[in-house]
């Protein structure tokens, strides 16, 4: 992927390895690939620096060197650098290994933080319980001191122990965002819904209404929309913890329930863009007074939970239903 960027780097951005570890790692990307393409379903993950038991590299030489106090305390640079707990490598493997969506794909594993090189020192001395230094190297003096080892590595044909590459890799940013590989876990409801279908009273093969919904957002309700109620279903402990159908609303009660899951206690919802339920025309609901009667009661529950509703809220409402009388296209 490449370091020095100061920007938070996803799997769109272009790849152009430097060194010759880089390079090689892109082209066993490459490679996997295109086996993938051959049959062998296969997913690439690009790792940043990986910490927890077993693993080796930069870090546990950082631990060591802290823990032996020859680490010099770095300034605070800003800068953020991306890493990954070995278990949560593990299951990122298992992860794409079992959803048939991610063969093919290259995905980003991170822990979903950003580090400095001061944050990570302080948090190793804290991890070895010795005291964290309240003073730090000049970033002046120690870019002088890359400028030298630079001139060492020159003269003498081998690396010195700090140069400006080096010095680089410890103040430089190297930022990832693994928000693509998150979208593969299962997300955790507690409210579904989806679509509804109003079938003939005597004839349920003719469709009358269809209730197309979508997901929840916040403000939908204010605008006179709630979820084809039919369709919606919710978790036991939410009607434990906040009541069930509030029957003073002898209409809307399923109005008022819906907004008060969805809209006050910001329960986590999905919307499953099915025809869910096909339900005969009828009920104590029909009828424009019986309509009117409801949508003043909707009215009202907005008001109760502190909706910001307007005066034209019963417009709206009535409004939204319109078209769910001429669209006739479901699944």
């Amino acid at each position: 992927m490449g370091e020095g960027s100061d920007v938070c780097l996803d799997e769109t951005a272009d790849c152009r390895p430097v060194s010759v570890y880089g390079k090689a790692r892109y082209e066993a990307e490459r490679l996997v690939l295109d086996t993938g393409q051959r049959g062998l379903s296969t997913t690439v993950l690009r790792l940043p620096m990986v910490y927890g038991p077993g693993c080796k590299g930069n870090l546990p030489r950082m631990i060591q060197a802290v823990a032996r106090g020859r680490f010099p305390p770095l300034p605070e640079t800003g800068n953020r650098r991306s890493l990954v707990d070995v278990r949560d490598v593990v299951q990122a493997a298992l992860l794409a290994a079992t959803k048939p969506v991610a063969a093919g794909k290259v995905y980003i594993v991170t822990d979903g933080q950003a580090y400095s090189t001061r944050r990570m020192y302080e948090l190793i001395c804290a991890s070895l319980q010795r005291p964290i230094p309240r003073w730090a190297l000049p970033l002046s003096l120690l870019h002088a001191a890359a400028s030298i080892g630079d001139m060492i590595s020159y003269l003498s044909g081998k690396r010195f122990v700090i140069d400006s590459d080096s010095l680089q890799k410890l103040i430089g940013s190297a930022w990832y965002s693994s928000e693509k590989i998150s979208t593969l876990q299962t997300k955790k409801v507690d409210t579904c819904y989806g679509d509804l279908v109003y079938v003939d009273k005597s004839d349920d093969r003719r469709i009358v209404r269809y209730w197309k919904s979508q997901p929840y957002r916040a403000g939908l309700f204010e605008k006179g929309w709630m979820p084809a109620h039919p369709t919606f279903y919710a978790r036991k402990w939410l009607y434990d913890k906040y009541g069930g159908y509030d029957l003073v609303y002898r209409r809307q009660s399923d109005f008022e329930l819906t907004m008060r899951f969805l809209a006050v206690y910001k329960i986590k919802s999905a919307y499953i863009p099915k025809v869910l339920v096909r339900m005969r025309c009828g009920g104590a609901s029909q009828g424009i007074w019986h309509i009117l009667e409801g949508n003043i009661e909707a009215y009202r529950a907005c008001l109760k939970h502190s909706l910001n509703v307007g005066p034209f809220f019963i417009v709206k409402k009535i409004m939204s239903r319109i078209p769910q009388l001429f669209q006739r296209d479901y699944t």
